[in-house]
């Protein structure tokens, strides 16, 4: 269907991938309203060319907490970014980027269009129908386009701790398939949660997580705190393997090309944290944050440096970790290290040996970046949910929970590394003991 359809509506030729496609028990199904909708060529009929256009013109005009809903939906996913962003129409929906991975049933449509947090205004645009198909609705117009500029809309969130400003770039954000990392955390013990939903759970119980790197700006120092997966690497996670993301071109239109970068930060050496510390240039693995330092826990760097890598790290420390260090750019720190008056690690061991989560505190305010020990809000009500990456999962569970313990009920935002949008929030008690995260002030 791609290759036939591009020359035709511009959609790139990844669009047939059926690994674009997340989420466990509508993968079939929704393969097929793509490709339903990729033969109806919505794109060059009711939507193309011209039609794009009016689509996405509109959406410069709306807030940046405004939805933009079409009556008739069965799904939703966010299609605007590079078109706003740009000023320009690109028939580009399926290319993979972070907020074309935000799709949802209708009834997440619908949470998501009440949602007084997420949302100031709604805007409902009558369905408008595919004439080449005698009435049939096409699924771009049954589609939500999700504008929220803060939240999915440019594929990131900001903070301001004090003088110290946090932005998140989004390489990836997918409902389900999460049980591979987090095995209990299935649909049905994940439902009574119903505190994560909309953001963190979909109406079904599947897990919604995200893959995102944090930049820490001081404004004497620009800091990114763990690089993702990263282009081109070859990962045994099949939607992991290969990827060909806007990351780069997110972090500089965020503000921070590459070369601005001085510090590169990572919690830990698993393959989703290290991925764009390099990049491949002409066929070799080189920095990409070549004016960085890239700082390290010895003790993590040490236990990865000596051990046969498992199935899911396989190849990182090839590719994405003794580039760094033979180019002569690393720092191997204390779990403890101070790395300027604002920013300091936090020792969280248990997922890996050597394990660090980022304290900032400036002009009175504080945030933790977690990192992985806790890779999911859920954990934060099931501390005993284990991550199936643990290096010590006993010592994880404590780590996990003397950290909850220490920020609940304090005004410490939390930056989860892997949370969904919103991403952030603080830790309350729950009744009857364990805890959850409130976004309202994130």
């Amino acid at each position: 269907m791609g290759e036939r359809l591009a020359p035709e509506i511009g959609v790139d030729e990844r669009s047939s991938h059926p690994e674009f496609i997340q989420g466990d028990d509508d993968a079939e199904e929704l393969n097929t309203v793509f490709q339903d909708y990729a033969r109806s060529v919505a794109l060059t009929k009711s939507l193309g060319g011209k039609g794009m256009r009016q689509l996405i013109a509109p959406c410069v005009e709306f807030g940046p907490r405004d939805l933009l809903v079409f009556e008739d939906h069965r799904y939703a996913f966010a299609v605007g970014l590079c078109v706003v962003r740009d000023l320009r129409p690109k028939a580009v929906p399926f290319v993979p980027r972070p907020w074309h991975h935000a799709f949802f049933q209708r009834q997440q449509c619908r949470q998501l269009y009440q949602s007084a947090s997420n949302v100031d205004n709604a805007h409902v645009l009558p369905p408008s129908v595919d004439s080449k198909d005698s009435g049939r609705v096409s699924p771009l117009q049954e589609a939500c386009v999700i504008l929220a500029f803060s939240k999915v809309g440019k594929g990131m969130n900001q903070w301001q701790i004090g003088g110290v400003k946090i932005t998140r770039i989004i390489e990836m954000e997918v409902t389900g398939g999460s049980k591979f990392i987090l095995p209990d955390a299935t649909r049905e013990a994940c439902q009574p949660m119903t505190w994560m939903a909309p953001h963190f759970m979909d109406a079904d119980g599947n897990l919604i997580m995200s893959i995102h790197a944090l930049v820490v700006d001081t404004g004497d120092r620009r800091i990114v705190v763990d690089t993702c997966i990263g282009n081109d690497k070859q990962r045994s996670i099949p939607n992991w393997s290969n990827l060909q993301t806007s990351f780069l071109e997110d972090l500089a239109a965020a503000g921070y090309p590459r070369e601005s970068i001085d510090t590169v930060l990572c919690t830990h050496l698993h393959v989703d944290h290290v991925g764009w510390n390099t990049m491949l240039v002409d066929g070799e693995w080189v920095p990409t944050f070549e004016n960085a330092r890239y700082l390290m826990a010895e003790k993590e760097f040490q236990y990865w440096d000596s051990v046969d890598e498992d199935a899911l790290n396989e190849g990182v420390m090839g590719d994405s970790v003794r580039p760094v260090v033979a180019a002569g750019l690393v720092d191997f720190v204390d779990c403890e290290y101070q790395i300027c008056p604002e920013i300091q690690l936090e020792p969280t061991p248990g997922h890996t040996p050597g394990h660090v989560s980022v304290h900032i505190a400036s002009a009175g305010e504080e945030a933790l970046i977690t990192g992985d020990c806790i890779h999911h809000p859920c954990q934060m009500s099931r501390t005993h949910w284990c991550s199936s990456a643990d290096f010590d999962a006993v010592q994880g569970q404590q780590t996990r929970e003397s950290l909850l313990e220490k920020y609940v009920d304090q005004d410490v935002l939390i930056i989860g590394t892997h949370f969904a949008t919103p991403s952030a929030g603080h830790v309350k008690p729950l009744d009857g003991g364990g805890f959850w995260l409130d976004t309202a002030r994130a």
